[in-house]
């Protein structure tokens, strides 16, 4: 008798438990809907010049109030040989776990979410205290990578934040600040979470990538180093990278596990192939931008081959 009632509860558990998965995921495809089109019509507002009337209007339709101040967080999801939204073979596609993510973030109780290429886009209002500050905005991101490791160990989780939005909210504008962040977080192999507030000579690279001549003048001068470095398998750009972050010649024989002696010829081989002195501060802060300039130009690259 006891047998049977443990096999009749088991039998009860099990439906309840199949009823449940039926229902959750019949919300997850209706959400995913929802986020679909929500994305198709907010991507419109990031790259067309609406007039802020209208964009006021289009963005209150998604809960989006302008009177509201936000930050924004741009989530890029890469797998460990650092190809965009792809996962090992077991774990799905990239639509797939773009989605299994997006649910996550739903059921995690951030509604105001979209995507847009294989970017995720998270507005969090300030109203929020966790967030209100930068530090806490750091603290935020960091706990998101942390759980989306654990949830989805194959992925790597870069994050770009905006900072503040200014009122009335300009969501074109936070975008831009939050994904220019996340740019230059997956741009270096150090970190993974970037603030627009921190993200310095950066925010005048991206100004100068727009005009053609700056352009081709990094290109003269870091694709120089480039070339150098694959025909003699060298490793200039990287000594040069090392000297500009302020380095002593010392510290950057150590970082690279070279004899002092081949650092000093490093720098005087550089100084060679671009006709220009390290000791100057012009010409750091001009190769300093150059190398900026010619990091975004490859992270963008990298991205359009993805």
């Amino acid at each position: 008798m006891l047998n049977q009632s443990i096999g009749s509860n088991s039998g009860y558990y099990e439906k309840k438990q199949e009823e449940y998965r039926i229902t959750k995921t019949e919300k997850d495809l209706i959400f995913i809907n929802y986020v679909n089109t929500c994305s198709n019509y907010l991507n419109r507002l990031l790259i067309n010049d609406y007039p802020l009337e209208y964009t006021s209007k289009a963005l209150s339709e998604f809960g989006l109030e302008s009177h509201r101040v936000y930050c924004c967080f741009v989530i890029q999801l890469v797998d460990s040989m650092g190809n965009a939204g792809k996962t090992d073979p077991c774990e799905g596609d990239t639509a797939e776990i773009k989605q299994q993510v997006l649910i996550w973030l739903a059921d995690k109780g951030h509604d105001k979410i979209w995507y847009i290429d294989n970017k995720i886009i998270l507005l969090v209002s300030l109203a929020d205290e966790t967030i209100s500050t930068k530090q806490y905005q750091l603290d935020f991101a960091h706990q998101l990578t942390q759980e989306i490791k654990k949830r989805f160990p194959a992925l790597r989780t870069t994050i770009g934040i905006s900072g503040s939005s200014s009122i009335p909210f300009n969501v074109k504008d936070v975008y831009e600040k939050a994904n220019h962040a996340a740019i230059v977080a997956s741009a270096d192999s150090r970190p993974q979470i970037v603030h627009f507030d921190d993200i310095g000579l950066y925010e005048i690279a991206f100004q100068l990538i727009k005009d053609t001549n700056i352009v081709t003048l990094a290109a003269s001068t870091i694709g120089r180093l480039v070339k150098y470095d694959q025909h003699r398998e060298g490793n200039l750009l990287l000594t040069l990278k090392y000297i500009l972050e302020g380095d002593s010649l010392k510290v950057v024989a150590k970082k690279l596990y070279i004899h002092p002696n081949t650092a000093l010829w490093r720098k005087h081989r550089i100084e060679e192939l671009l006709q220009m002195s390290l000791d100057k501060m012009e010409t750091k802060v001009t190769l300093m931008l150059h190398l900026k300039i010619w990091e975004l130009q490859h992270k963008t690259a990298l991205e359009k081959k993805s």
